[in-house]
């Protein structure tokens, strides 16, 4: 019996004793360890992460200035930082070009969580995505009441870009949680499981991993800070510093599309364009 006491003690010593979770000291690392985490159990590592977004990157730009000014480059994303999701093996990941910005949304966050509930994301992503449809593998009842704290997607998507056109499938998952100060934070990632031919078969998506993140804004929570971080790659005869720019642009263009959307505006773009993917 004191045997199986001392044990006892020792095991709840060890619990009492773990080492908190700590956010990467270089901001750049900050968007690949927050992807890396986002299934972690207990969301220790997504807290710490995001905070430190907030206190050593965002609070210290204009989040509505020039994007190249709230613009960092994050290392890129090895097998080893994707958890159990299937990727495209045949893909050299140091080929990425990664980036991540950040920027501030006119809306509370609660705004953007519903927002995940659309279906069609036409004139809510970048203005290269024509056709985008949201199918749920996942109950999203739950996700609209808040009796559970994530959603699993699947888009469909179409790209009509300067650089290539191209169809392809992305799983996707989002959660929320509470942040040390009581606000309520969303993050999710998107990724490619496979390598995506283009609509000329020399081109192709090769990879592609997102990392979202909304959090209250620190001065004014009805408000929401904002980082998204793309790594990506693709086969094509443009330039990479081409390529760098269609990124760049696209993210302010995502940000602001999805404000006018819940504001109840839209883009230029056709949302109910016919389905045309052909048959692989």
């Amino acid at each position: 019996m004191t045997r199986l006491l001392s044990m006892t003690a020792v095991a709840l010593l060890a619990i009492g004793c773990a080492k908190p979770a700590e956010a990467p000291a270089e901001v750049t690392e900050l968007p690949r360890f927050l992807f890396e985490n986002l299934d972690s159990e207990t969301g220790e590592e997504l807290v710490v992460g995001i905070e430190a977004l907030e206190a050593e990157w965002l609070m210290h730009v204009d989040l509505d200035g020039n994007t190249s000014d709230r613009s960092i480059t994050p290392p890129v994303l090895l097998p080893e930082h994707l958890g159990d999701i299937a990727y495209p093996t045949n893909v050299d990941p140091q080929l990425q070009v990664p980036v991540a910005t950040a920027g501030r949304s006119i809306h509370d966050v609660q705004a953007h969580i519903d927002l995940q509930l659309e279906e069609n994301w036409v004139c809510i992503g970048g203005n290269t995505t024509v056709y985008s449809n949201r199918t749920f593998q996942s109950d999203p009842d739950c996700w609209s009441d808040g009796t559970c704290d994530r959603i699993e997607v699947r888009n469909e998507i179409r790209k009509e870009t300067i650089v290539a056109d191209v169809w392809y499938d992305m799983p996707a998952m989002y959660r929320t949680l509470e942040l040390s100060d009581g606000r309520t934070a969303m993050i999710g990632r998107q990724w490619l499981e496979k390598q995506y031919l283009a609509d000329d078969p020399d081109k192709s998506w090769d990879q592609v991993y997102v990392l979202d993140v909304w959090w209250p804004m620190w001065d004014d929570p009805s408000q929401t800070a904002r980082a998204y971080a793309v790594w990506s790659s693709l086969t094509s005869p443009a330039p990479e510093s081409l390529y760098l720019k269609l990124v760049m642009d696209g993210i302010p263009g995502g940000y602001a599309n999805a404000d006018a959307f819940i504001s109840g505006e839209s883009c230029d773009l056709d949302r109910d364009r016919p389905y045309d993917r052909p048959q692989d």
